[in-house]
């Protein structure tokens, strides 16, 4: 009895701190990630993604928006599945989500720093947190489905 009060509490911890995390990354979205080359310009992410989309053709539209839209939704969405669904399986849609977020961010700014270099300087320590703070995000919401392993779907 008392290791299942236990296991309630540690998923719940974990839980909680998958869900702090993805409000640190949609913080960290609107830090300055950047700067203009011609005006030195603070630029966050969300700005690199709109200038994306401005200054670039129909593949760089493609991009930005499959990096600028899911910025903010799978965020809410994350939330929302976190706690709307009851079984052990919201975690695994949440790895999935989280997983769609660092590989879209890890490809958005590999793209931006060769791509962008003429129009944009990027600060490298806020992309790396942005990243890093992602995979940890699905490592916690991976830990947090191996603890409600044991819990009936």
């Amino acid at each position: 009895m008392s290791r299942d009060r236990y296991d309630k509490k540690n998923l719940k911890i974990t839980q909680w701190a998958a869900l702090i995390l993805q409000v640190l990354f949609v913080v960290l979205i609107f830090l300055p990630a950047g700067n203009l080359t011609d005006s030195r310009l603070p630029v966050n992410s969300l700005q690199m993604g709109l200038l994306y989309l401005k200054y670039g053709d129909w593949i760089h539209f493609i991009g930005g928006l499959l990096y600028c839209v899911p910025l903010l939704v799978l965020p809410v969405a994350i939330w929302l599945i976190t706690f709307l669904r009851k079984t052990r399986s919201r975690y695994g849609v949440c790895i999935g989500m989280c997983s769609w977020e660092f590989i879209s961010s890890s490809i958005f700014y590999t793209v931006v720093a060769h791509r962008m270099s003429g129009i944009l300087t990027l600060k490298s320590c806020v992309c790396y947190a942005v990243v890093l703070l992602e995979i940890l995000n699905a490592a916690l919401f991976l830990h947090a489905f191996m603890l409600a392993w044991k819990k009936p779907n």
